[in-house]
């Protein structure tokens, strides 16, 4: 018999938005010529795992498991999407997914 935590699909759901934010956002800040975006404000140019990254973000704003983080979800593929945020400003979007999804885990509040 395997017990579980009550609220681990909750915790897991969540952990899932920002591990997922997380990856599409890195993975478009290299673009497909292999350059780190450093500079804010450049052309995004996306590689296919990018474009792969970024649909499965947006996608799981259409699952029921992920229904009550489609905001969340929404802000995160706008932040992405944004030409103006560079491989600089990952901490930012950390900051802001953790604010929303994680607001009374008081141990987090050194990334906020």
């Amino acid at each position: 018999m395997t017990l579980m935590h009550p609220n681990f699909n909750i915790t897991f759901a969540r952990f899932r938005v920002v591990a997922r934010s997380m990856s599409a956002f890195l993975l478009v800040q290299l673009p497909p010529e292999n350059r780190i975006r450093i500079k804010p404000g450049t052309e995004l140019h996306l590689s296919p795992k990018a474009q792969q990254a970024l649909n499965g973000l947006e996608s799981m704003s259409l699952s029921k498991q992920y229904a009550d983080y489609q905001e969340e979800i929404s802000q995160a593929t706008v932040f992405i999407k944004n030409p103006n945020y560079c491989i600089l400003d990952g901490n930012k979007l950390l900051a802001v997914l953790i604010s929303f999804l994680y607001p009374d885990t008081h141990y987090l509040d050194i990334i906020r």
